[in-house]
């Protein structure tokens, strides 16, 4: 067995890829382009690619077999290491990965949405075979675009998104269902008008990651909020296309004066023998050719054409579509040549057609609506119009007045002792408000008065915030009492024992008690009252 590494050259042929248009149609893909190794190869890796896509199998790990008679190398047999070397050469040579997963990126728009083309990809081959025939094990590892990967890894879809592309993909088949009976040119009107029905332009992520808003998903997930750019566009129209059997391919190159300047995708689609350019991106609503414009349009309508594209006027705007080099280089002539429309006269002749016009009145713009000028809609033609006599004609776009947005101002309330402080923003034109800057309470500065206790009331600590005042009493003590014992008695009225008293002082705070001198419990002490009150004239005792 033989195992040789062609990581460069996947590599470069996926550099290649991130803008490398193949030339393909409901008649001209992998199937016919392709013939030998590189078909079944081709078909093994879209079978492969289907799986990844139903759920089958979440990992981008390609591995498959791919076997060939050694005489169609140019090897009669394999019979040592020197035949096996050159018949695995002349594999590599003639398996062309590059021009396979081109083909398969554009032959499987919905079944390779979870692709990520600007990210690389590599391949391992190892050989094994005896005599006539050589089996080539091929593994090719294919990046998954950010959007749609699991945790985190390249090489894993998340299956959450497949079964929302599986949803997807069923309401596309449900809308190509719809306009079954309808005429082809019918049918591509109505695919163009329920794109744009179902998607806007997403201009403020036109510059995004590969994923989401480049694919057809975002198209047909009947979400109104998720929406697409350029290739989502071309994606969806061609999907829709090769399940109507309508011969269509999708083109890259650049646009100027439209919506999406710059590196821009479209489609060619061949409806009775003439090649038609169809760029829906640039027929939805508001974009210069939002009245078909820029929708089925073939050489007698273009302003201008050479070898490297087209110039329409529509209007009285001019846009101008440029094939890049590499679309140039690998579709025939004949997939990029807009010819002169095969219709008779009298079915191109228009109708004169007189304006029924509606006004919407002007409207001001507020802080968080968008406003208008005053206009006329012609529903007849799909045209809007700045004045009533509907001279100019100009795009709904430009009837809209941007929201003026709020203008703030700042009241700043400070946090004190108990609540936290923040900031007032205030609109001064509605009134809207808001509040950011939170901060936390400062809290209490308390400061402490220590009132001792007395004979006769408690003592207690008063804490007192230094800054709003709020005080609260804590640590408090009882009464300590009169200290009487130890004190000297004094007799007063001795002269009259019914009346005589024994005052005594507390020794604390000085505050005095009396006690009839006959009640007086102290034993030796009342001795010596009684002895005194003995020697009074009035002692009846």
């Amino acid at each position: 067995m033989k195992s040789r590494k062609i990581l460069s050259l996947i590599i470069a042929v996926v550099m290649a890829v991130q803008l490398m248009p193949v030339p393909l149609s409901a008649s001209y893909n992998g199937e016919d382009a392709l013939s030998g190794v590189n078909l079944e190869a081709y078909r093994k890796l879209k079978a492969a690619i289907k799986n990844i896509a139903d759920g089958t199998v979440s990992s981008t790990v390609v591995t498959i077999e791919v076997s060939c008679d050694t005489t169609s190398l140019g090897v009669a047999r394999i019979i040592d290491d020197r035949t096996m070397e050159n018949a695995a050469n002349a594999f590599a040579e003639t398996l062309d990965l590059n021009l396979i997963i081109s083909y398969l990126i554009y032959d499987c728009p919905y079944e390779f949405y979870w692709i990520d083309k600007r990210a690389e990809a590599y391949a391992e081959e190892e050989f094994s075979g005896w005599d006539t025939e050589l089996i080539a094990t091929i593994t090719v590892t294919l990046p998954v675009a950010t959007d749609y990967q699991s945790g985190g890894s390249s090489t894993t879809v998340d299956s959450t998104k497949i079964s929302a592309a599986q949803t997807a993909a069923k309401y596309a088949q449900s809308i190509v269902k719809k306009y079954a009976s309808c005429s082809d040119e019918e049918k591509l009107t109505a695919f163009k008008d329920t794109i744009c029905s179902l998607v806007s332009y997403d201009s403020d992520h036109s510059d995004a990651d590969y994923g989401d808003i480049w694919q057809l998903v975002y198209v047909f997930d009947q979400d109104t909020s998720t929406n697409v750019v350029c290739e989502g566009y071309s994606k969806a129209f061609k999907y829709l296309c090769d399940l109507a059997g309508i011969d269509c391919i999708t083109v890259s190159g650049t646009v100027t004066g439209g919506t999406g300047d710059g590196t821009h995708m479209w489609n060619i689609v061949c409806l009775d023998g003439v090649n038609y350019l169809v760029d829906v991106t640039n027929s939805d609503a508001g974009t210069v050719g939002q009245n078909g414009g820029l929708f089925m349009v073939c050489a007698s309508d273009a302003d201008s054409s050479d070898s490297s594209g087209y110039t329409f006027v529509t209007k009285s705007k001019t846009v101008t579509y440029t094939y890049d080099s590499v679309t140039l280089s690998l579709y025939p002539s004949s997939y990029l040549t807009l010819e002169t429309s095969n219709k008779t006269t009298e079915e191109t002749v228009e109708e004169v057609h007189t304006h029924t016009l509606t006004k919407t009145k002007a409207k001001s713009a507020t802080c968080t609506t968008k406003g208008n000028i005053d206009y006329w809609y012609c529903s007849g033609c799909d045209t809007y119009f700045s004045d009533e006599d509907a001279t100019t004609e100009i795009l709904l776009s430009d009837t809209v007045i941007e929201a003026t947005g709020h203008s703030y101002e700042e009241i700043v309330t400070e946090p004190t002792c108990t609540e936290g402080g923040y900031t007032t923003h205030v609109c001064s034109n509605c009134g809207d408000t808001y509040t950011d800057s939170e901060t936390e309470a400062t809290g209490h500065n308390y400061e402490e008065t220590v009132t001792e206790p007395t004979c006769t009331e408690g003592g207690y600590t008063v804490h007192t915030c230094s800054v709003c005042g709020d005080s609260y009493i804590d640590s408090e003590t009882e009464a300590l009492g009169h200290t009487y014992s130890g004190s000297v008695p004094v007799l007063v009225g001795a002269d009259n024992y019914r009346t005589a008293t024994v005052v005594t002082a507390c020794l604390t705070c000085g505050e005095e008690t009396s006690v009839l001198a006959s009640q007086y419990l102290d034993e030796p002490l009342r001795l010596i009252i009684q002895a005194v009150l003995r020697m009074t004239s009035e002692f009846l005792l």
